[in-house]
């Protein structure tokens, strides 16, 4: 059938109490909740129309035809739901959920962490502190991270080396090597080796041309 209104109406609603063995999923109990619901429904009613007929021997005699019309019915039912009541600390992910399985932590879990328990955080590498809020300095744990020289950076460290070492791809361990020069050195490096190649160039162009100068200059000179 079809409703008149959404919602529909309902009265005070009854409790039925289940119990929970302790805190499951975070949840410490479970009601049965039954919501009587009130509501018109449509629906077929048949109407019962007399006529007049022939029937045998050519007598006049009456009798009915069944007909349906749309009408309304009020509906007067109950509807059980059930309702969780979450533990301290707890909360569920959406009102219609049956779990509390969504700690809560007051104040936020900082730096990447997560509130894995009420008013507990666990944290990403490299942060620590009740809120994930104090920086770990790796440096100082007592484990050997690089080979020489250790530098705490915010939820991290990185390694250096002593002037005639590099870094090796482990970003670890120094060894001994030559530093690749950078890219921008590479690029100025071949500009000025074609600049001296060009600069060479030019100079035998003005020897050549110096050359047929004085050439010219002399045969300029046996013409006069």
């Amino acid at each position: 059938g079809e409703w008149d209104s959404w919602p529909p109406r309902a009265w005070p609603t009854q409790y039925s109490h289940l119990p929970s063995p302790g805190c499951s999923q975070g949840v410490c109990s479970k009601q049965m909740l039954v919501v009587p619901l009130h509501y018109n429904e449509s629906y077929s009613q048949p109407v019962y129309k007399p006529y007049l007929t022939v029937c045998n021997g050519r007598r006049i005699c009456s009798t009915y035809r069944t007909t349906y019309q749309v009408a309304w019915r009020e509906v007067r039912r109950e509807v059980q739901q059930t309702h969780v009541v979450c533990c301290q600390g707890w909360k569920k992910r959406h009102p219609g959920a049956l779990t509390c399985d969504e700690a809560i932590c007051a104040k936020p879990c900082l730096n990447r962490g997560i509130c894995v328990r009420p008013e507990q955080c666990e944290c990403a590498p490299g942060w620590g502190g009740k809120h994930c809020h104090v920086d770990v300095d790796e440096c100082r744990t007592g484990v050997t991270l690089c080979s020489h020289h250790c530098v705490n950076t915010a939820g991290s460290f990185t390694c250096s080396c002593p002037q005639g070492l590099v870094l090796g791809q482990d970003r670890r361990t120094c060894a001994e090597g030559l530093l690749e020069p950078p890219a921008g050195a590479s690029i100025l490096s071949v500009a000025v080796r074609e600049a001296e190649h060009d600069k060479h160039d030019l100079r035998q162009e003005i020897r050549e041309l110096r050359g047929r100068l004085e050439r010219l200059e002399q045969w300029a000179g046996q013409a006069g």
